[in-house]
Parts: structure tokens; sequence; C-alpha cells
């Protein structure tokens, strides 16, 4: 057997060993906690990150889709005040039929203001469109005679200026 200094050197060793054992496993247990409250901290900011970024999402997409309907409204009123004004430039103004008084107004005849009055008609979409097209080539092509024109100017300018 030991001697009593011993055992009691002994039974404090046990003691201290126990007690480290358990100390370390409370602080294992503790760790564990601690890890775990942090990872739900990170998981609840995590969620109210994705929160507020779906929120800016649909809220941009609002946005968007606001201005998608303004922007289809703007385009369809400046198609319409395009057309319109086509329309009006594609009318042929023609002077006024003159015609004789019906025979119940034998004795009013044409006015001499009514010489002068003309009359518009419009012109079927298909002529319309052929009549726009024209006008469009025939644009371009004065376009491009007058950059043409501009560009023989200067030309026989700078000949004219050498020969000075």
């Amino acid at each position: 057997m030991l001697m009593f200094p011993y055992r009691w050197l002994a039974f404090a060793a046990l003691c201290s060993a126990l007690f480290g054992a358990g100390y370390v496993k409370g602080l294992r247990h503790e760790k564990l906690e601690h890890d775990a409250a942090t990872n739900r901290a990170i998981i609840a900011a995590v969620a109210k990150n994705e929160e507020d970024r779906q929120s800016d999402i649909a809220q941009a997409n609002a946005v968007a889709t606001d201005y998608k309907t303004k922007l289809d409204l703007a385009n369809a009123k400046i198609d319409s005040a395009r057309a319109d004004a086509d329309s009006q430039r594609m009318r042929l103004v023609i002077p006024a039929r003159v015609c004789p008084a019906p025979a119940s107004q034998a004795g009013n005849s044409v006015r001499t203001d009514d010489q002068g009055a003309t009359e518009t008609i419009d012109l079927p979409p298909t002529i319309a469109n052929g009549l726009r097209d024209i006008t469009e080539d025939a644009d371009r092509e004065v376009t491009r005679l007058t950059l043409k024109l501009t560009a023989l100017q200067d030309r026989v300018q700078q000949i004219l200026d050498r020969t000075q």
C-alpha cells in the first residue's frame, strides 16, 4: 500500500483529473452553445438580408414595369402623332369642283369667293404609303446630291485657291 501522504496526493490528482475532465467537457458544451447561438444570429441576419434584397428586387421590378408602361404609352402617342402627321401630309389638296347650280337654285350661281376654294381627299393607305416611300426616297436623293454638290464646290474652291 501507499503511504498516507501519497494517498492524499493520489486522491488530489484523481480529484484534479475529474475536475479537469468536467471543466473541459463543460467548456466544450459552452463553446457548442455559443457557436450555435452565433450560427442562429448569422442565419437570422442572412434571412433578413435576403428579405431586404427580395423587397428591393420587387420594388425595382415595380419601377421598371411602371417605366415600361409609361414608355409604351409615350411611344403609342408618338406613333399616333406621326400617323396623324403623315395622314395630313398625304392628303391631296385639289381645287374645288366648280359645278353649275342645280335647277332649283338657278338664280344662285357659284360665288366668286368659292372659285379659289380647295378640298382635300384622303388617299387609300397603299397609295399613301407608296407616296410616302417616294417622297422619302426623293428626300434622301436630294440630301445625297446636296452633299455631292457641296463636295464639288469645295473641290473647285481648292483648285481655284491653288491656282492663285
